[in-house]
């Protein structure tokens, strides 16, 4: 491809004032004539005979075929379309480059000049089909800051009384109409095309505000290339400016959002980068496509793929900062490892210093309120937010609505989750509103917190925020918390249980400040819809007897996974598990029941629990490791009143020394037929023999699947 001597623009001029744009056969051929010679055309491209012929009689290639009765000729034909095809540039591009002079205010000289460095720094490489597909490396967008900070101070504001340009300001509004526009127009290509002529896949979608300084922004994705040890050359972030065909926008989008290349760049992607900026701050929670982006790849349920995870990025004076959904691979390394806690306190470490108040606006971020560049996007997408059909989409979008209400809330909590722990860590998760955000999302299903991974000097705020937080219509609630949970805590969190809670699971293990009053207060606020419950009360030595009946006066009769901890609950005897055993649900499926080192514990318990075990049990786990007082009897009792529906046993006796063969022997010869899976453990129990283990082996059900002992 020749390059384009844009002083012709010119000639273009010139022809438009005087309205003879448009040429005949003879007055093209002139012009390229005088046009060869004014540009230095070399002697082939001189003979423009057969090049007139085919402008001017597309359906033939030769001229001798010009006699044909059948050729339709074009009596006239614009000189931009002549010189486009004489240079093999893209349709329009000449207009493009007259636009790009008035809007540059350059002379055509100036214009020709910038455009020759660009072609030089950037050259085509090749059409990319997919938009989804154009994806951008660090070391890509390096070279463009490289360029831009070369060339900058010759550059102005188009848009602000032609101030100059500094790279300390510089952004995506300023560097378009002076580096990407130019560079594309020749070839009405992307940016990416001009890296790459095969597609590039991005694993990671950008969600920011084009008027964050360039240097801040390729700064930010260098920083999470290397929190997240990707590679900074083959790693390919989807960035719509990059990516999107700046002189051909109409074919790139779509006036459904869902059918745009925004949409489909994110069914790509596995995560979704939100890059915060330090002037707004925080701008993209006040623009409309940023905060559908994130609707669409975070809680958009008509997209076939999980749910993005969310990488959010601020660059601030202080430095480049970011906050990883998850571990990073080094940090899971580290987990995986076998040390969890110097995990999370990687982890905590890095996310430190994240300035936190940028969040504060994601929290309390009001679609129907955000902005766009251009009203018909933010037209479109508030209509398609709240459900409008494709032929509404132009009408003007309520004001108020439901959905509206529902993005803005589950988008506020997925914040408000994403900066809790280090909100906590500084002290400014009550001022912030991370309660209150939590608190506002009632789609929010499922709550998962450990306060053991924070400091101790900081668990109670965690717990009373969380608690505080906790939403109407949550389903799954997980809360764990050792040695410093009280009663009051209980009391507190029992108060705010949701009454749509399907599954309960508490933590409170070696809690000194634990007793029957708590247990008592927790029970009473159980949701009646409860499905599954297990509390873990291991090594809570003020709980007794009266602690476990009343959870037991208040167990929902909607139960059906069981499991509970009192194991180290020295307090604990038999009247205890009795209670227990007369109050289970009937609809019960699993019961897991651990009282090891109860010492009060003996037979009388044992079979005081199987006498009442339900009939519709499956799966069945009883560790009474370490209760000395139970005997041969205690386990042929339980052997006797074993549900035949039983698919699993699970029972530990392992210290119970009175237990000898005859009670192996009596739990062999019970076995249900129906059970799949066996686990026994009888360690310390010196009077089992190979006799014993032979009357087992001897009764072992045909159905059994699995032996472990």
């Amino acid at each position: 491809m020749s390059a384009f001597p844009w002083k012709l623009l010119e000639v273009v001029k010139l022809l438009d004032d005087r309205a003879a744009a448009d040429l005949r056969r003879q007055e093209a051929e002139v012009l390229l004539s005088r046009i060869s010679r004014a540009v230095g055309l070399d002697d082939t491209r001189r003979d423009f005979t057969c090049f007139i012929h085919k402008l001017f009689y597309p359906s033939k290639s030769k001229p001798q075929d010009s006699s044909s009765d059948s050729q339709v000729p074009s009596a006239r034909i614009h000189v931009t379309s002549i010189l486009e095809k004489l240079f093999h540039l893209s349709e329009g591009a000449v207009r493009r480059g007259m636009d790009q002079l008035k809007e540059l205010k350059c002379s055509v000289a100036d214009l020709e000049q910038r455009t020759a460095l660009l072609r030089e720094a950037f050259p085509f490489q090749g059409y990319i089909q997919k938009v989804e597909e154009r994806g951008i490396s660090h070391e890509q967008l390096v070279r463009v800051e490289t360029f831009a900070a070369t060339h900058c101070p010759s550059w102005h504001d188009i848009r602000a009384a032609e101030e100059t340009l500094s790279m300390d300001t510089l952004n995506l509004y300023q560097l378009t109409p002076w580096c990407i526009k130019p560079a594309t127009n020749e070839r009405n290509c992307s940016m990416v095309e001009l890296f790459s002529d095969s597609p590039c896949l991005p694993s990671n979608f950008c969600s920011h505000w084009w008027g964050e300084p360039l240097r801040d922004f390729v700064a930010c994705i260098g920083r999470h290339c290397a929190v997240r040890q990707l590679c900074f050359r083959s790693t390919f972030y989807w960035i719509c400016a990059y990516a999107n065909r700046q002189h051909a926008l109409s074919e790139e989008l779509n006036d459904d959002p869902k059918q745009t290349s925004f949409y489909k760049a994110m069914c790509l992607a596995d995560c979704l980068l939100l890059i915060l900026d330090n002037v707004g701050p925080a701008m993209p929670f006040t623009r409309v496509w940023c905060a559908y982006e994130l609707f669409m790849a975070l809680i958009d349920e008509d997209r076939k793929k999980k749910p993005l995870l969310l990488d959010t990025v601020a660059h601030t004076k202080a430095g480049t900062f970011v906050l990883t959904d998850g571990f990073t691979d080094a940090e899971a390394k580290v987990r995986d490892a076998g040390f969890p806690a110097e995990a999370e306190a990687c982890k905590s470490l890095r996310e430190l210093c994240f300035p936190i108040h940028v969040l504060e606006k994601g929290m309390n971020l009001r679609l129907q309120e955000a902005q766009a560049s251009e009203e018909a996007d933010r037209r479109h997408i508030l209509n398609s937010v709240v459900g409008k059909q494709l032929h509404e989409l132009d009408e003007a979008p309520p004001l108020e609505h439901a959905n509206y209400t529902e993005v803005n809330a589950r988008l506020g909590s997925r914040f408000a989750l994403a900066c809790f722990r280090p909100a906590i860590m500084k002290g400014s998760a009550r001022r912030l509103g991370v309660a209150r955000a939590l608190q506002a999302d009632r789609w929010q299903r499922e709550l998962v917190l450990d306060i053991d991974k924070l400091p101790k000097e900081r668990q109670a705020t965690a717990f009373e925020v969380f608690v505080a937080g906790l939403p109407e219509g949550l389903k799954h609630l997980m809360l764990a918390w050792r040695e410093f949970a009280a009663d009051s805590n209980l009391v507190a969190l029992a108060e705010r249980l949701p009454i749509s809670l399907q599954q309960l699971l508490l933590k409170f293990r070696f809690c000194k400040q634990i007793s029957d009053a708590g247990v008592d207060a927790l029970a009473e606020g159980l949701p009646i819809s409860l499905q599954q419950l297990q509390l873990d009360f291991r090594s809570c030595e003020q709980i007794s007897d009266a602690g476990v009946a009343a959870l037991a006066e208040k167990l929902p009769i909607s139960l059906q996974d069981l499991q509970l901890d009192f194991s180290y609950c020295s307090q604990i005897s038999d009247a205890g598990v009795a209670a227990l055993a007369e109050r289970l649900p009937i609809s019960l499926h699993q019961l897991v029941l651990d009282v090891s080192i109860c010492s009060q514990i003996s037979d009388a318990g044992m079979a005081a629990l199987a006498e009442r075990l339900p009939i519709s049990l499956h799966q069945l786990q009883l560790d009474f490791e370490g209760c000395e007082k139970v005997s041969d009897a205690g386990v042929a009792a339980l052997a006797e009143r074993l549900p035949i529906s039983l698919h699993q046993l699970q029972l530990d006796v392992s210290g119970c020394s009175q237990i000898s063969d005859a009670g192996v022997a009596a739990l062999a010869e019970k076995l249900p037929i129906s059970l799949h899976q066996l686990e026994l453990s009888f360690d310390g129990c010196k009077q089992i023999s190979d006799a014993g283990v032979a009357a087992l082996a001897e009764k072992l059900p045909i159905s059994l699947h699995q032996l472990q002992l």
